[in-house]
């Protein structure tokens, strides 16, 4: 197994499970924060001003979009880019 395989299935998983603890907390009407947290929510709020830099609209959309994205759907995205890279490596 190689290291991008690892690494994508660690995201993945990591990406599921705070997914299924949405899920529970929100079944039990109780908050899980850690799951909505953003890309924006960890880093600086000043940092944003590099999107509007970006000289094409749909790229700077891109970038907020991910900026903004729960973290659990980058982790789940991450983690299946990552498994599909390790699929082409090992062929």
């Amino acid at each position: 197994m190689l290291k991008p395989t690892l690494w994508g299935g660690c995201a993945l998983l990591t990406g599921i499970v705070l997914f299924l603890f949405k899920s529970i907390a929100m079944f039990m009407e109780k908050e899980f924060l850690m799951a909505d947290t953003s890309l924006k929510d960890m880093l600086n709020v000043d940092s944003m001003d590099w999107i509007d830099a970006l000289p094409l609209d749909l790229l700077q959309q891109v970038a907020a979009y991910l900026m903004l994205a729960p973290l659990y759907l980058l982790l789940m995205g991450v983690g299946v880019l990552m498994l599909v890279i390790g699929g082409f490596m090992e062929k």
